[in-house]
């Protein structure tokens, strides 16, 4: 059902979320936006082929019905949508959310008394302090799904794997690494002193990549810290889209 005319006027921003007719419990999927924004997904999943069109498509051939639409809230700044969009995407994680991205900050939203502890007692470590030459990579996760440091910290083989990974660096820097250091919601979570790299092919014949190999540091004195330049900027932020920062060199 489409907003009535004159009614989008009021709603300001909103966040909004879609939900599977079959069992209304099942959150399909997320969003924010103004205007006629919530109905645009039915209107363009008979064009395009990406997972949330299927799924739309999928259910109006099964069912004979959309999904069902819900406004969680309305008359929102930007910014309140933004936070809310991403505590809903956090809250209704499942198998079923058909959203590729996570919402933006959600390094801060709907986390354990251990997560906490870790965000507001991480000490800080100055870069020109770092003893080795150190590569910082981010285990937020961005587009990958299960990827981020709370997804794998319990998997001490899929967090080596995921931190060491194969990452694009010029060979002068690639040579001198001595540590990689996994890196989430700003925080050193694991480091890894590096015993040798082996070049990689990158898929699209460019850049080359290498792959480090390394054993665990537990006792790295960059573990639980933030580690910021001369400065006072935050160099293992990788919030806004950064995956990787050098610092020992």
């Amino acid at each position: 059902m489409e907003f009535a005319p004159g009614v989008t006027e009021h709603l300001g921003y909103y966040v909004y979320t879609l939900l599977d007719p079959k069992d209304p419990r099942c959150v399909l999927y997320v969003g924010k936006g103004i205007g006629n924004r919530v109905h645009a997904h039915v209107a363009w999943a008979g064009k395009a082929d990406d997972l949330k069109s299927r799924a739309i498509r999928e259910i109006k051939e099964t069912t004979g019905m959309d999904p069902i639409h819900i406004i969680a809230a309305h008359g929102l700044t930007e910014e309140t949508a933004f936070l809310l969009e991403s505590v809903l995407i956090e809250t209704h994680r499942s198998p079923y959310l058909l959203n590729k991205v996570r919402g933006h900050g959600h390094e801060k939203h709907c986390l354990d008394v251990e997560e906490i502890n870790a965000m507001y007692g991480a000490r800080t470590v100055l870069a020109e302090d770092v003893a080795h030459p150190t590569i910082f990579v981010s285990l937020n996760g961005g587009k990958v799904p299960g990827s981020s440091y709370p997804n794998i910290k319990g998997d001490a083989q899929q967090l080596m794997e995921r931190t060491l990974g194969i990452w694009k660096v010029s060979d002068w820097r690639a040579h001198r690494i001595m540590q990689v250091a996994a890196v989430y919601g700003g925080i050193v979570r694991a480091v890894y002193a590096v015993r040798g790299w082996d070049e990689a092919e990158h898929p699209k014949g460019k850049r080359k990549r290498f792959r480090p190999s390394g054993g665990l540091q537990p006792q790295s004195p960059l573990l639980g810290a933030r580690v910021v330049d001369k400065e006072g900027t935050c160099i293992t932020d990788f919030m806004y889209g950064r995956e990787k920062s050098y610092a020992g060199f």
